[in-house]
């Protein structure tokens, strides 16, 4: 038989399991602690799909009708925002949109631009992951302003020279375009008829030099009518209406390097909207040369508004591009080519004096200083086409 252990053997043994106990349970303790913490701090990474809003369908110019009371063709223009119909009233706060839809501002909900990516018009953003990892995504192009480092003249104002007898007539096309630039994605019909690519309209200009055909504008022809200088033999004007953006990226430029003139038609509200004009290059191009008129500022429909709008759509657009360019605007462009007597009286009230219609024709009278004709370069034409419309049967 062994003898029994004795007292302190026994409470050392104790002892010696307690502490080995409690330091196993606390090895134990910390390392859930930092399993816990471990998986606890691990990111996760949320997938965001943002649809891209579709870029409204554009509406058509109005081509040439009666001018009693005309009301344009039936094709609606991207460009020639379309008013509402007689007896509809746009809600509350909205202005006709470039669509020709009635765009309610006070709802309206534009996209961030850092999540805005460029598409076509049936194209939807691509997926993003987590803004605070993933790069923002680039907005869509908006052409910036950029004038020149140096005012270039396209062309010399004539000086001008004692007047003698008022001219009766003048025999000068009057030629419009809308857009000068490639098309964008997916074009509707509308915008294909509407936008003359740069080449063709190169081949245009290329032409007016090789025949001798000078470019003139506005106020030479009623500076003819008031017997100042005679517009030369063959003379054109070439119009354009809307004031978007590629009339300064592509006609500007090349206007500027012929030294020829162009008559720009400028909506208000739509400057500095992307797609159109900015201020800056309004500036440049009257600075230049260019001739700045008005065309209402948000493309309404003359012939429905009230009298009151109808004074405003008219007074504004004048008074503001006034402000900017520090010259007279004395030229107006019925939006859409809508017009009607009432509207012609309101415009000779509002201080134009004259303006452009939609209606084919060439020759021009001071009687009809409220209804000159214009001649239409179409999307489709060839640059022997545009000039075969151009080339008066006077001039050969």
């Amino acid at each position: 038989m062994q003898p029994s252990p004795s007292l302190p053997n026994r409470l050392f043994g104790h002892w010696l399991i307690i502490t080995l106990t409690v330091v196993l349970s606390v090895t134990a303790a910390l390392a859930a602690i930092g399993l816990y913490r471990e998986l606890s701090g691990r990111s996760v990474t949320v997938v965001v799909v943002q649809s891209h809003p579709a870029t409204p369908a554009a509406d058509a110019e109005d081509a040439e009708t009666s001018p009693v009371e005309h009301t344009g063709d039936p094709e609606a223009d991207p460009g020639e925002h379309a008013a509402p119909s007689a007896g509809a009233s746009p809600p509350p706060g909205s202005v006709a949109s470039p669509a020709g839809e009635v765009a309610v501002t006070a709802l309206a909900v534009e996209p961030s631009p850092a999540a805005e990516q460029p598409s076509g018009p049936e194209q939807s953003a691509p997926e993003q992951t987590d803004p605070a990892r993933a790069p923002a995504a680039s907005p869509a192009p908006i052409v910036a302003a950029s004038p020149s480092p140096e005012a270039v003249a396209a062309r010399v104002p004539p000086t001008p020279a004692p007047r003698g007898a008022p001219r009766a007539v003048a025999d000068a096309p009057i030629v419009m375009y809308h857009h000068i630039g490639p098309l964008p994605p997916n074009p509707d019909v509308f915008r294909r008829d509407l936008t003359v690519s740069p080449a063709t309209f190169e081949k245009t200009l290329d032409y007016l030099a090789e025949q001798e055909i000078a470019t003139v504008t506005m106020a030479d022809l009623f500076e003819h009518f008031a017997g100042g200088a005679a517009l030369p033999k063959k003379s054109v004007i070439l119009t354009f209406d809307d004031g978007y953006d590629d009339n300064y990226l592509y006609v500007f430029q090349l206007l500027k390097a012929r030294q020829m003139v162009g008559t720009f038609f400028i909506s208000t509200d739509f400057v500095e909207r992307p797609g159109y004009l900015t201020w800056d290059q309004i500036t440049e191009m009257n600075d230049a040369g260019m001739e700045i008129a008005a065309h209402s500022t948000n493309h309404a429909d003359f012939t429905v508004i009230g009298p009151n709008e109808l004074r405003r759509q008219l007074v504004e657009p004048k008074r503001i591009l006034e402000e900017r360019i520090g010259q007279p605007v004395r030229f107006l462009a019925y939006p859409a080519g809508k017009y009607n007597a009432a509207v012609m009286a309101a415009s000779r009230a509002a201080g134009y004096e004259a303006a452009v219609t939609v209606i084919h024709g060439t020759r021009h009278t001071p009687a009809q200083a409220f209804e000159l004709r214009r001649v239409r370069a179409h999307g489709a034409d060839t640059p022997a086409q545009i000039t075969a419309r151009i080339t008066l049967p006077s001039w050969r």
